[in-house]
């Protein structure tokens, strides 16, 4: 079965999940060569400044990153929650009864949003910072219009849908070493795996009462029959 993630004309990532021995030792010999070199033209004490300033930037990155993961995951899973037919009865009253406009709930608009993040940590973890600062970038661009898009219906508050990337991101970059995958990363591959999504809204115009209202008349009969059983 092919990776949901690998979607036509995106970039195909290696495993990004942290340990990973094979990845991990890739990254570390590419960027001992790329210092090797370096070394060479500048000196051992310039190479070291430059690589702590990188380093440093890299991991401001990383963290801010992580931190959007878990917002995003936890939006994502209250959207999720609007999609089962008892959660979802709300939007259904509000469209239907009352001629509300209301956003569809959709958990998948947070995938590509996943997606974006992982490409920027690969990049981040493998030492090329400046890569990684343009590809967080774009993920938080596409964040920003996946909350713009949220439905009304999801709680948020302003703190979640600020996002604001780090000044370090800013301006031009220099290399930095290979490091580990830090811990919650691998967040982006669930968001990318929810498939989720509310069912189809019934045309508006019915002959018969949405599904909704037969719990509601259900109830009614449960309690007209215990009036009677009291008479």
């Amino acid at each position: 079965m092919r990776d949901p993630r690998q979607r036509q004309g995106t970039e195909v990532l290696p495993s990004l999940q942290s340990g990973t021995a094979g990845t991990s030792t890739r990254m570390r010999d590419a960027s001992s060569t790329k210092l090797t070199k370096l070394a060479t033209n500048l000196g051992n004490d310039e190479v070291q400044k430059r690589l702590d300033k990188g380093n440093a930037s890299r991991d401001e990155m990383l963290k801010f990153l992580v931190e959007r993961l878990d917002v995003v995951r936890d939006v994502q899973v209250r959207e999720i929650a609007l999609c089962s037919k008892q959660a979802s009865w709300d939007f259904w009253r509000l469209v239907q009864n009352q001629g509300a406009h209301v956003d569809r709930p959709d958990p998948t608009r947070w995938c590509e949003v996943g997606r974006l993040y992982e490409v920027a940590a690969y990049h981040l973890c493998r030492g090329d910072v400046a890569r990684g600062a343009a590809e967080m970038k774009r993920a938080a661009d596409a964040e920003k219009v996946a909350f713009t898009s949220l439905t009304k219906l999801v709680q948020t508050t302003e703190q979640e849908r600020s996002v604001e990337v780090p000044a370090v991101a800013e301006g031009p970059q220099g290399g930095a070493g290979a490091c580990a995958m830090p811990d919650g990363v691998d967040v982006a591959t669930q968001i990318q795996n929810v498939t989720e999504t509310l069912r189809k809204l019934p045309d508006q115009e019915r002959t018969q009462d949405p599904w909704w209202t037969e719990d509601e008349e259900e109830e009614e009969k449960k309690e007209g029959k215990g009036d009677d059983e009291k008479g």
